[in-house]
């Protein structure tokens, strides 16, 4: 380009300079993830937060080293002023660096420490996730938590309950895969002899061998529960929500080992239900 190009002519050189500067930086990303998500899923143990961390706290000290080799064959008198003051910078920079990564990673790791789980009962009441009273004999958990957080749900199991529970109803994370973790990860290991284990949210549908919405999960829960117990009642029903009437129907489901049939039958209770022999 020279001086007597036309401001048009310059605003599209520059325009199709840096479209293409752009584009290769996109394919590059993806190239680079495409190479890095194989790799990450080999080597999962390396491609951890904490070490991440770990290595971040010395990453900025290159920039000083490099530019101090740099400047070894450029040190005229005129400049040194400038370098000095360019390589202070750098080494603050490098140390506040190191500083910040530091205190991370040292949470990291202190957060790892098993030392650390609550181990009282009145501190984890006392962080809100959980809510306890007595009704007649009945003791009463309302716990609220992240069901994708193994150490939240096995700080409630192991140090709150005192005792296995004999009616849970869950309204967790509306997924598949929120409602198989917290099977997994706590009702499986809570539940009592005779129990019953209600869900909300559910859609009306009958067992498939997919793994998508909650009333997949449902119903391998139920499957799953029944290796053990084998008059299993597994049902779905129509409900009205909190509101009664005034609120639509929406499909819950029961997984309870009480004969629910004879229980309804008994006291003259008609319910939109179907049960489900698996």
């Amino acid at each position: 380009m020279n001086n007597n190009n036309s401001t048009y002519e310059l605003f599209w050189y520059h325009t199709g300079l840096y479209s293409f500067l752009l584009l290769n930086l996109y394919w590059g990303f993806i190239i680079v993830k495409s190479i890095m998500k194989p790799v990450r899923k080999q080597f999962k143990i390396y491609f951890t937060y904490r070490l991440s961390e770990f290595l971040l706290q010395f990453t900025y000290f290159l920039s000083p080293v490099i530019s101090l080799y740099t400047y070894i064959d450029n040190n005229k008198s005129d400049r040194k002023s400038l370098i000095m003051i360019d390589l202070f910078g750098q080494s603050i920079l490098s140390i506040n660096s190191f500083n910040y990564h530091r205190a991370i990673f040292n949470q990291i790791k202190n957060d790892e420490k098993p030392d650390n789980k609550i181990n009282n009962h009145e501190e984890i009441l006392e962080e809100k996730s959980v809510n306890q009273y007595n009704f007649k004999d009945n003791n009463i958990f309302y716990f609220r938590g992240d069901v994708f957080k193994v150490k939240q749900l096995e700080k409630f199991k192991n140090n709150i309950l005192d005792g296995k529970v004999d009616i849970l109803f869950s309204d967790a994370h509306h997924s598949f895969e929120g409602l198989m973790s917290e099977y997994k990860n706590l009702i499986y290991d809570i539940l009592s002899d005779k129990f019953i284990l209600y869900y909300d949210d559910l859609k009306f549908h009958g067992p498939t061998n997919k793994r998508i919405d909650m009333t997949d999960a449902f119903f391998l829960i139920s499957r799953e529960l029944k290796k053990k117990n084998k008059n299993l009642t597994v049902a779905l029903l129509d409900v009205n929500g909190w509101l009664g009437n005034h609120e639509h129907k929406h499909t819950n489901g029961i997984i309870t080992t009480l004969n629910l049939k004879q229980i309804l039958s008994q006291n003259n209770i008609n319910l939109n239900i179907q049960y489900f022999d698996l």
